[in-house]
């Protein structure tokens, strides 16, 4: 309106970040197709950015976009009528075919993207954690009610149908690329709840060995970790509690001490993180919900931060600045990091307590500069609380 004429529009309805949830189809083809029909008025025409992890779920969300693209008076549930017609030959068949992209679609975007709270920058959207997920989105029974429609759908071709075997293979073009998929990434899940579970306690005192972090920190799916992990650079840490705090002290190997990366940072800056540093999250309640999270670059500048669970990400509590004292030590080859935090900030702590401890490798000069290491190897991301080996203080 403000411009006097209509506009290109782009649009990102992919499976980014939080979003890049494998082996969960994205189906939203109604949405897609009403979004687009609603601002027909406003719009020359649009691009939709649309990663996803297999390129199956988004068949039919880019064929209701390219519909409309093409008729902007195109209805959505018409066109879906028809590729359902055409695809499966009406009948039975089309209806148990339709319960399934139906279900999916209102599973993603009711219970999977449509959960958003507002922020500073804007509308943010809330992804179930992965226990939501799997045992109630897309819980066991759900994924079977998918099976039992797509068997059912099999046994309703006609045995006299011209195309029956272009129908079943169709169908069976679903299981492969719909059904397997999700079955596979719940089965995935409980396998690694089980893997949690049996975790070994850690024990107070010990020396606790990093291994190298390789998530996929730009959370886009199929791409690359964008930091590398390669090292034989060892890092350990060990936790106890005196009758005054919680203790952790952190050694570092490092052959190039003249490298390592960090400033003098205010108390709690905001790019702490981007130093060579230390932190570790524990969760004192043992719920895995909500704790702490300390940071202490190797010049000892410290930032303490509470966190929430929610969904997929975790977010910043109320203010905790606790009086944390710190002891740095730099030798030749190695940096070690002494911390203590007064036991009166946490309360009270769980016998079994979930930790993680993660170090930061920052170094000024070009090749392997930056480097992450994690304690729990079963974390996703430092914040990844579900993943956390717990500590017997």
């Amino acid at each position: 309106e403000k411009l006097g004429h209509k506009v290109w529009l782009w649009t990102y309805p992919n499976k980014y970040g939080t979003l890049a949830l494998p082996g969960i189809p994205n189906f939203s083809m109604h949405a897609w197709g009403e979004f687009y029909r609603q601002r027909k008025d406003m719009i020359f025409g649009g691009f939709a950015e649309c990663e996803t992890d297999r390129w199956f779920y988004n068949h039919l969300n880019q064929y209701v976009f390219g519909r409309v693209m093409w008729d902007n008076a195109a209805d959505p549930d018409a066109l879906i009528r028809e590729y359902l017609e055409r695809m499966f030959g009406g009948g039975e068949v089309s209806r148990r075919m339709g319960a399934v992209v139906d279900g999916l679609e209102r599973k993603w975007m009711e219970e999977v993207v449509g959960n958003y709270v507002d922020t500073p920058v804007g509308p943010k959207c809330i992804v179930p954690d992965d226990e939501t997920l799997w045992t109630k989105v897309y819980s066991p029974e759900y994924i079977a009610s998918v099976a039992a429609d797509l068997a059912a759908a099999k046994a309703a071709v006609p045995q006299a149908a011209a195309d029956r075997d272009l129908v079943l293979a169709r169908i069976d073009l679903y299981d492969r690329e719909i059904y397997r998929p999700l079955k596979e990434a719940s089965d995935a899940y409980l396998s690694r709840q089980r893997a949690i579970a049996g975790q070994r306690k850690l024990r107070a005192g010990e020396d606790i060995a990093f291994v190298p972090f390789t998530a996929n920190l730009g959370g886009v799916i199929g791409g690359k970790p964008k930091l590398g992990t390669e090292s034989d650079v060892r890092s350990t840490a060990r936790m106890w509690k005196t009758d005054r705090d919680l203790c952790v002290r952190f050694d570092c190997a490092e052959p190039r001490m003249d490298d390592i990366c960090a400033i003098v940072r205010e108390r709690n800056h905001k790019f702490l993180w981007q130093d060579n540093n230390v932190e570790f999250f524990f969760s004192p309640s043992g719920s895995r919900k909500s704790g702490y999270h300390v940071i202490v670059n190797s010049e000892g500048s410290i930032a303490t931060l509470p966190w929430v669970a929610k969904g997929q990400s975790a977010t910043e509590g109320k203010a905790w600045n606790p009086e944390i004292r710190t002891d740095i030590r730099k030798e030749k080859d190695r940096w070690t990091c002494e911390i203590a935090v007064p036991l009166s900030s946490i309360g009270p702590i769980a016998p079994s307590m979930p930790v993680n401890f993660c170090r930061s490798r920052i170094l000024k000069t070009p090749g392997t500069y930056h480097q992450l290491f994690i304690s729990s190897p079963l974390a996703r991301k430092f914040w990844d609380s579900d993943g956390y080996a717990v500590i017997e203080l």
